[in-house]
């Protein structure tokens, strides 16, 4: 019967279920459905340990590199060498963990969503009992404030509302009727005779008979879910892990053309492995972990300034790549208030101004304000909104307008209050004398008060045609006029209208002399006074965000619990949709096989009535069509689709705390414009990415190719691995991480995204680094064939001048890596100033390892005279203006 309570009468569960509906059950048998059912509690995982972790972070192949170089220097007791490599591999170890580890807090979130204890009788008493001792069968007691502790079946209400936002995405409280019996099919927010775990009741009362309990649940059933989805590893990841293979594959292939070259020369095997770590030092680029790391830290506090909290550095960058977004509607894309937009009074369409609760705006009636007190029907139905309901208007010590109670009410509170009608005005000194609340079943409330000389007044809001059905008459400019089957269609049909437009539309009525003990005395042959519709507005910068989003080659698409009307209506609004572009609901996508989804998936732009389950099949739907997928939510329904989604992203003000530890980000002001905003970093710290990782390449060849050189021609390595390591984790590396804090490309947001397949440096992107480290290279393996041929000159001074040329070629190569095509020159040199400040200190410490004798003896090298500086100097600066001429045939070869 799981899950399908809902279908069945509620005597008809009584009896299933075993319970008394006045003594519950007993406490014996409570014990033992206890331990047949187990405690009432959501499982948590079990935190991930750091020691496997760790072990993994050692499967990377430039890791495994680096301890193969450890050890054998270690073998060849160059110690210094073998701890330094050692403790390099260490901790980058250690960054990959940082990077990685992330404790499952969206389950342990879930798990604290229920209630803490429950009111329920039992042997026929009351008593509050912890939330875990629920058994299903219990009869559980509900008041307004509290959160239900487990899924039931309501036996009775008393004007019982609840708000299920995070479960099912509807904004609005919903009403709870027991009577009903619902169709087996009916979607979880149509199940208005059910109460579900951690929802909140927000008005009313009720008895509930606990049909399901823990993992059970529905709320369980998205813990299962969360715990089912594996968590993916970031683009970023991918590419870097394959660029690491691409690199020790090459690694391999120079190593031994190396060892072949150095066989055949006849050297020894000391020798040879000397070698073998040499290369892997120039192979290895040993700063890029640190430096993606600080990159992506610095991308993330950027983030951060915009109101944007990532807690996965990885996430930044992948949030570039992203090719469709899916969209919570509420909140997201709209307000979350509900705001009345129009009325229609005597076959008059009046627009209302203002936004949110405050009455500040206008009532207009051809673009004028309209007076109620010079029109009547105006008053009345102003007058119905403010009376016929239960909900509170008021100002904050803040100064901001809020309301207490439905949010329906509060809009029409509003609207009457900028009409000059304020509830506790009409109600000085008058009480109601009777009300008929709202409930699922009536769909509509009517209060009863004095109205002329004291006689009772019926005032009626509800569902437009079950309001009509009540009338007999209607409000007319020639006044009150019998209804028509003609009139009776047009106002149906005007509702109808309204409702495409994404409207919440309200009938209204009255009567008077409303004379009656009962509410079928009381609401016949009423009048109709007209309809009011409210709507939650798009937030005012969304349009301009979605349009955003097409130019930068990205397709939203609304996933969300609300009707498929409402949210067309609100997509075509905000310029979502395009011809061609369909909607679909979750009970449709029901009807498709997994092949026949994945055939039309990119057809639909909006999928309504979902459930967590259909979130999910979305999102991996268009997972399996090759794109990158980002996913919106606010709802505990969501965050199974968020952790499946390659970036989830929560909502921070509306959003509950599960599906914000599900997530990899946070949007603080829950605004589309500052997701798109965020896109746009993630680009930008992308292209840096790229950017530095070209210049890091371009050093670590250039290095490679002056030791295989050497090796081939049979001369000792111009470099050796403890100068190298001071290249590539110092001087290279504070260039590299001023390059990655590059100022972004704007055109980045005009360009379509990158293939999810796309390599960091791969196909041609890879050309230009690789020609510029055989030029670098050239240059370095010259310079030190000169300097140890030219006289006295001793290979300490002829290594020394290589390692001095090499970083200082590196230093000047960076200012060319600051754009991939575009020359130097045309670059405004202060637009990066720490490139500029990092360019001067990488320079003071090349000075300080070749000039200084401590750092010397560490380093292998000699001090030079200003003579040999100034040479140093030239030949740095001479690969420069082939590398522009490179570039200058690279923009000719696109232009053509």
């Amino acid at each position: 019967m799981l899950n399908r309570w809902h279908a069945e009468d509620r005597e008809a569960v009584l009896h299933q279920l075993g319970t008394d509906p006045v003594r519950g059950l007993a406490p014996a048998e409570s014990s033992r459905r206890l331990r047949e059912h187990g405690r009432n509690v959501i499982r948590e995982p079990r935190p991930p340990s750091a020691g496997p972790l760790l072990l993994r972070q050692f499967t990377d192949a430039l890791l495994l590199c680096l301890l193969l170089a450890a050890a054998v220097a270690g073998y060849l007791a160059d110690w210094a060498e073998c701890v330094a490599l050692g403790l390099l591999a260490l901790v980058n170890g250690l960054l990959g963990i940082f990077q990685e580890y992330r404790a499952d807090r969206a389950l342990s979130a879930l798990s604290r969503l229920g209630a803490p204890s429950a009111r329920i009788v039992r042997g026929g008493k009351s008593f509050l009992v912890p939330a875990g001792e629920l058994v299903p069968g219990d009869l559980a007691q509900l008041a307004a404030g509290d959160r239900v502790a487990a899924d039931m079946r309501l036996y009775d209400a008393q004007r019982l509302f609840m708000d299920e936002s995070a479960l099912t995405g509807e904004s609005l409280p919903v009403g709870k009727d027991p009577a009903l019996v619902l169709p087996e099919g009916a979607a979880l927010a149509d199940r208005a005779n059910m109460l579900f775990a951690g929802t909140v009741v927000t008005r009313g009362s009720g008895l509930g008979i606990v049909t399901a309990t823990g993992m059970r649940t529905e709320v369980g059933r998205i813990a299962q879910l969360l715990a089912d989805v594996a968590p993916e590893s970031t683009p970023l990841r991918k590419r870097l892990a394959e660029f690491g293979q691409t690199l020790v594959l090459g690694g391999l292939l120079v190593c031994g053309l190396a060892l072949a070259a150095g066989r055949f020369h006849g050297a020894s095997i000391a020798t040879l492995l000397r070698v073998l770590v040499g290369l892997s030092v120039a192979l290895v680029p040993a700063g890029l972990p640190l430096i993606a790391t600080a990159v992506l830290t610095i991308g993330v506090r950027r983030l951060g300034r915009r109101g944007v909290v990532v807690s996965s550095l990885p996430a930044a960058e992948t949030l570039g790549a992203i090719t469709v977004i899916g969209i919570d509607k509420t909140g997201t894309l709209t307000r979350n208030e509900m705001a009345v937009r129009e009325l229609f009074l005597e076959g008059e369409t009046l627009e209302v101004t203002g936004s949110g609760y405050a009455p500040e705006g206008a009532i207009l009636r051809a673009g004028r304000p309209a007076d109620p007190a010079g029109w009547e029907t105006l008053g009345i139905a102003l007058r119905i909104g403010a009376l016929c309901s239960s909900t509170r208007l008021e100002r904050g010590d803040d100064g901001d307008w809020r309301i207490l109670g439905d949010p329906t009410e509060g809009a029409l509170l509003s609207l009457a209050a900028k009409g000059g009608v304020w509830r506790e005005e009409l109600e000085s000194g008058q009480q109601a004398l009777a009300e008929f609340p709202f409930s699922a079943e009536r769909r509509r409330m009517t209060v009863v008060v004095p109205g002329r000389g004291g006689r009772p007044l019926a005032l009626t809001k509800g569902a437009p045609d079950v309001v009509l059905a009540h009338c007999l008459h209607q409000r007319t400019a020639a006044g009150v006029r019998p209804l028509s089957p003609a009139d009776r269609e047009r106002i149906l049909g005007h509702s109808e209208e309204m409702a495409g437009r994404a409207m919440r539309v309200l009938g209204l009525a009255y009567r008077e002399d409303a004379l009656g003990a009962d509410s079928r005395a009381v609401e016949r042959t009423m009048v109709w006074v007209g309809l009011v519709g409210m709507l939650d507005p798009p937030r005012p910068e969304v349009p301009e965000a979605i349009a955003q989003c097409r130019v930068a080659g990205i397709s939203p698409v609304i996933i969300t619990g609300d009707h498929k009307l409402t949210a067309l209506a609100v997509a075509r609004e905000i310029g979502a949709l395009r011809p061609g572009d369909e909607a679909i609901s979750g009970e449709e996508l029901d009807q498709l096989t997994p092949e026949a989804l994945g055939a039309c998936v990119e057809r639909y732009r909006v999928y309504a009535r979902v459930t967590a389950e259909h979130k999910l099949r979305i999102i991996r739907t268009w997972k399996r069509r090759g794109h990158l997928v980002a996913m919106t939510g606010d709802g505990i329904n969501d965050a199974p689709a968020l952790r499946e989604a390659d970036i989830g992203i929560a909502l921070g003000r509306a959003g509950t705390e599960v599906t914000r530890e599900a997530a990899a980000i946070v949007i603080a002001d829950d605004s589309f414009a500052s997701i798109v905003a965020a896109v746009a970093e993630g680009r930008g710290i992308y292209e840096n990415i790229r950017r530095f990782m070209t210049y890091l390449i371009v050093g670590n060849t250039a290095a490679a190719l002056v030791l295989l050189a050497a090796a081939i021609a049979g001369v000792p390595p111009p470099l050796l691995p403890l100068p190298l390591l001071w290249i590539n984790l110092v001087i290279a590396a504070l260039p590299a991480l001023a390059l990655g804090l590059e100022p972004y490309d704007p055109e980045l947001m005009t360009e379509g995204p990158r293939s999810p397949r796309e390599r960091i440096l791969g196909g041609a992107a890879a050309v230009s680094p690789l020609l510029d480290g055989v030029i670098l290279g050239a240059v370095v393996f010259v310079t030190f064939l000169f300097v140890r041929h030219s006289g006295a000159a001793d290979l300490t001074h002829a290594r020394t001048c290589a390692f001095s040329v090499l970083a200082a070629a590196l230093v000047v190569h960076a200012f060319s890596c600051r754009h991939r095509q575009r020359s130097v020159f045309s670059i405004a040199p202060l637009s990066n100033p720490w490139l500029l400040g990092a360019a001067a200190l990488s320079g003071l410490l090349l000075v300080a390892a070749v000039q200084l004798p401590l750092l010397g003896r560490v380093f292998g090298t000699t001090p030079l005279v200003r003579a040999e500086w100034l040479r140093v100097a030239a030949l740095a600066l001479l690969p420069l203006p082939v590398i522009e001429i490179l570039k200058l045939f690279l923009r000719n070869r696109d232009v053509r």
